[in-house]
C-alpha cells in the first residue's frame, strides 16, 4: 500500500476536512506548492483524493461491542462492493476507516 503525506491545507489555506472532494481535486491541481512540482495531473487528483479520505472520521461507541461488530460489518461490506466496482479510491478510504476502527 503506498503511504501518503498529509496535507491539512493548501494554497488559500482550503480546509480539506470540510471541502469537497472536487474542490481538494482543484486545489490541488492548481497549486504551485513544492510537494507538486513535476507531478502529473493524475498524481495531483490521487494525491488529492488520498489526502481528502485520510481526513474522513469514523464516529465510534466504544461502550458497545455489538456496535462495533455492526460498524465493522458495515465497512467490510463497502469494501467488499468497491472491489467489484474495482473503485480502489473508495476501497482505500474504507481501508482506512476499517484501521481506525480496530485499532
Amino acid at each position: 500500500m503506498k503511504k501518503f503525506k498529509e496535507y491539512t491545507s493548501l494554497k488559500d489555506g482550503i480546509d480539506i476536512k470540510k471541502a469537497s472532494m472536487n474542490d481538494v481535486i482543484k486545489d490541488f491541481k492548481s497549486s504551485d506548492a513544492p510537494q507538486f512540482k513535476g507531478k502529473s495531473e493524475k498524481k495531483k487528483k490521487e494525491m488529492a483524493i488520498a489526502a481528502k479520505l485520510s481526513k474522513e472520521e469514523v464516529e465510534i461507541d466504544e461502550g458497545s461491542d455489538d456496535n462495533l461488530v455492526e460498524l465493522i460489518r458495515d465497512i467490510t461490506s463497502k469494501m467488499i462492493g468497491a472491489i467489484k466496482k474495482n473503485d480502489q479510491r473508495k476501497l482505500l478510504g474504507l481501508y482506512k476507516n476499517l484501521g481506525k476502527v480496530i485499532k
